[in-house]
């Protein structure tokens, strides 16, 4: 039996939602992170840590309330949208505001029936983005959308607008309606904007620390400056502490979360993925009952010996899991 097939992916952001939350645990750090009410979120640990498994998480979760603009990228994907190439801080912060909007109008423009990527990039100069101040930004991003489209489609036609401007035969009935109706639905909604990796390509320089440091003071900007935009993002615990030009990171503090398991979570994590497998996989009512922390020991015994050889005596299967990471997970079998 293979080892993913019971322990699940190892990159959590690889996997399969539903397989996910089945085993995910949630600590008390999560709460505020998870919660519409505030607007601004930054997860921050070491790598493999959980970060990306935790925006993963939170995305597949907000997807169900059908209000809300769900948008989750990486921070590679919004650097290919913007020049922030041998810029100052001033128009990187910028430029990080201008790609978030445009994102959102592509995902605006994907809702309503034409393609928006080009489109984005006239609507949100930097004017326009301290216009939003205090507006709701779905109101505010389709305004802009909608002006383009009346000016695309005039008073009636059937043709939509492609990347290029270019008219292309495509039957869209009444786009101004479908634009009208849709912010309509999504005066009351909320944008999620979740990124992951905005640090990716981090290297300790100057350049990088003015490009993923006013990504950050990007955000706050743009989270209390118009209603109804939820952001959230991951960074690893190094670079946050290495960004030493970034002029915000005491007012950025309190919207930051760590990611630290102690024992008891990790129990119940590795527990919890061992009973998902058996539910996903048989039909055993007994198993089917077992409660992760009530029935630790028989959860851990359909899948390990009671102990293992470790040192001079024998220890529970989690030990030699926790520190060595290394262990045969063929059912029933016990490393040499």
């Amino acid at each position: 039996m293979p080892n993913s097939a019971i322990f699940g992916n190892d990159s959590g952001e690889d996997e399969n939602p539903d397989v996910l939350s089945s085993y995910f645990v949630d600590l008390p750090q999560f709460s505020r992170f998870n919660s519409a009410e505030h607007p601004l979120g930054i997860v921050r640990a070491r790598k493999g840590m959980g970060k990306s498994a935790l925006l993963s998480r939170l995305h597949h979760s907000i997807q169900r309330d059908a209000h809300d603009i769900v948008i989750k990228v990486t921070g590679n994907e919004l650097l290919a949208m913007g020049d922030f190439a041998g810029k100052g801080s001033a128009y990187i912060e910028n430029s990080w505001k201008k790609v978030i909007c445009q994102r959102i109008c592509i995902e605006i423009g994907s809702k309503i029936g034409f393609a928006a990527s080009d489109l984005a990039m006239s609507l949100v100069e930097s004017a326009e983005i301290e216009g939003f101040k205090d507006k709701n930004i779905v109101s505010a991003l389709t305004d802009r959308v909608g002006n383009i489209v009346k000016l695309a489609f005039g008073k009636g036609g059937d043709t939509a607008l492609d990347v290029s401007g270019l008219a292309n035969k495509k039957a869209i009935p009444n786009p101004q309606e479908s634009l009208r109706r849709y912010q309509d639905e999504k005066a009351d909604g909320r944008v999620w904007f979740l990124v992951d990796d905005v640090d990716a390509k981090y290297k300790d320089n100057e350049h990088f620390q003015e490009l993923v440091g006013g990504f950050f003071t990007a955000i706050r900007s743009l989270a209390f400056s118009v209603q109804n935009l939820c952001i959230r993002a991951s960074v690893r615990t190094d670079v946050w502490y290495n960004l030493r030009s970034m002029e915000d990171q005491d007012k950025l503090r309190q919207y930051v979360i760590d990611i630290a398991w102690n024992d008891s979570a990790l129990k119940r994590i590795l527990a919890r993925k061992i009973l998902s497998y058996f539910r996903r996989t048989g039909s055993d009512p007994f198993i089917a009952r077992y409660d992760e922390k009530g029935n630790y020991n028989e959860i851990m015994d359909l899948v390990f010996e009671k102990t293992f050889r470790w040192g001079d005596g024998r220890v529970e299967p989690f030990i030699p899991i926790k520190c060595s990471g290394k262990i045969d997970l063929k059912i029933g079998a016990v490393p040499a």
